[in-house]
């Protein structure tokens, strides 16, 4: 069987990074945001404070030390793993100014995944993967337009009104059911071709 390659994005998909950076953004700029109202992609158009100074707020060792995997995360990352027709990448769009805390932090809470299995892009149109679970819709438009892999959108608080059917976009109501998806979907591959 040939390799089958996921992509799977890191924030708002492995673990929340949504929550724990307003929590620090509403402690520092004394406001009251809570990730329920945030209702599209962009954190900008929310804040009081400029985009700079937002950003500035990732690079806070203090805001990567409550970052946690959703629930059902780290089974199924091992599961896609230790699959040996699996080629498993963590795709993430960063500034290099937080490559650092960011890849540290995911290489501690999934440790059984190498540096090289993480992929830094703001073009993930450029990532050949057969599948893509994503956040942000405008990630995984590119995809579905090609019919090249299969994109999977996580639903978020962000991207509940994004029209995925219109797109041909698989929607997921957690990180656990899309990795869940995908596993299923190989393992069914697998089967057919041992018969």
């Amino acid at each position: 069987m040939r390799k089958i390659t996921v992509a799977v994005d890191a924030d708002g998909v492995l673990y929340d990074l949504l929550g724990p950076w307003l929590k620090l953004y509403n402690d520092v700029f004394d406001d009251d945001l809570s990730p329920d109202t945030i209702e599209q992609y962009g954190l900008q158009s929310y804040v009081k404070c400029d985009e700079k100074s937002l950003h500035l707020l990732l690079q806070r060792a203090d805001m990567w030390e409550q970052i946690k995997l959703y629930k059902g995360v780290r089974a199924a990352i091992e599961k896609l793993n230790s699959n040996p027709v699996v080629d498993l990448v963590i795709v993430t769009a960063t500034s290099y100014k937080t490559c650092l805390p960011k890849f540290d932090k995911i290489l501690r809470m999934l440790p059984m995944l190498q540096e090289d299995q993480i992929v830094m892009t703001s073009r993930k149109d450029l990532i050949k993967a057969n599948f893509l679970i994503d956040d942000w819709e405008d990630n995984l438009k590119y995809m579905a337009s090609t019919k090249y892999g299969i994109p999977i959108l996580v639903t978020q608080s962000y991207n509940k009104s994004f029209p995925n059917t219109q797109y041909g976009i698989t929607r997921a109501k957690s990180s656990e059911e899309a990795l869940q998806m995908v596993i299923d979907y190989i393992n069914k591959l697998q089967q057919l071709e041992n018969m």
